[in-house]
């Protein structure tokens, strides 16, 4: 849905995880639980990455090459971890000038790419990214990006978990000031954030390729409430006044996905909630996952 300005409503693209330079050990560790990773991809803007593509959206791990001439300055002033909340945009100039018209501090609209090699051969997946000042939410990095080959990415033989996640449900932000954090992600999109008995949120639909409006939360959480629900599986953050927690997604099989865990020959740990979810921490690189069984998968082949 087109706005009157030409911006398109806002939809979650995908969540980052900053590995830094251990992007071997990460990539091997998601792998070791049963996602299907995409083969590592090289931007031209000098990082690396993987994607775990889900039917509505991605989860990215996004890291530097070891020994290279040409590194992403912005990954290296971030710690490890869960690092970037993304936008679908299919109109960045207009992005752009309907942000920095409300007083953000953004860079201009940046073009990249990178080569995928699928079963048709190598093809370059381009994007174009229009980003918020660094500083501008002491959580990570939020941006917003254009897919211009959307084909490249949401392929088929790549949407298929062994831990049948399929949806990403949530990003949780924990804060000292829920309430202004939510009032300030909020002002980026437009959108004023809700509250319920867990605390304040801003739903946005997280599937933009399949037509399907699933809802995807963006949560924000005091420290106290974060830890009282995650306890020692949290992550570490670093000292920010905010840092997204955890990554929440769905599967279709609570028992394919707790296999996968207990199959996996990588260093994490997992919690059943009282809620039914699974948590799991996987502290090599400060990420916390938790997933919830929904029975009513509904994806697309």
């Amino acid at each position: 849905m087109m706005m009157t300005d030409g911006r398109q409503e806002t939809t979650v693209d995908h969540v980052v995880i900053n590995t830094l330079y251990d992007m071997d050990d990460a990539a091997r560790c998601l792998a070791s639980v049963g996602f299907c990773l995409t083969p590592r991809g090289y931007h031209t803007l000098g990082s690396i990455n993987h994607l775990v593509v889900l039917d509505d959206s991605y989860v990215e791990l996004v890291g530097l090459p070891r020994g290279a001439d040409r590194i992403r300055k912005e990954l290296l002033e971030h710690p490890k971890g869960i690092n970037g909340l993304v936008f679908a945009e299919d109109a960045s100039d207009e992005r752009y000038t309907y942000l920095t018209q409300r007083g953000f501090r953004v860079d201009p609209p940046q073009k990249f790419s990178r080569p995928v090699e699928c079963g048709e051969g190598t093809f370059e997946a381009e994007f174009t990214a229009v980003r918020l000042a660094g500083d501008t939410y002491p959580a990570g990095r939020v941006y917003f990006c254009h897919h211009h080959t959307p084909e490249l990415v949401w392929r088929e033989e790549w949407r298929r978990h062994a831990n049948t996640a399929y949806s990403l449900a949530s990003l949780s932000v924990v804060s000292a000031y829920p309430a202004a954090d939510a009032e300030a992600y909020g002002k980026c999109i437009d959108r004023t954030p809700e509250r319920d008995e867990d605390g304040l949120y801003i739903r946005l639909p997280a599937n933009r390729c399949l037509g399907e409006h699933r809802p995807m939360d963006i949560r924000f959480v005091s420290e106290d409430a974060y830890r009282g629900r995650y306890g020692d599986l949290c992550c570490d953050g670093s000292g920010r006044s905010s840092y997204f927690g955890a990554i929440r997604l769905r599967v279709q099989s609570m028992d394919a996905l707790v296999a996968a865990i207990e199959a996996a020959d990588s260093d994490v740990s997992h919690v059943q909630l009282s809620d039914g979810a699974l948590a799991v921490g996987i502290s090599l690189f400060n990420c916390l996952l938790e997933f919830v069984e929904e029975d009513h998968h509904a994806s697309k082949t």
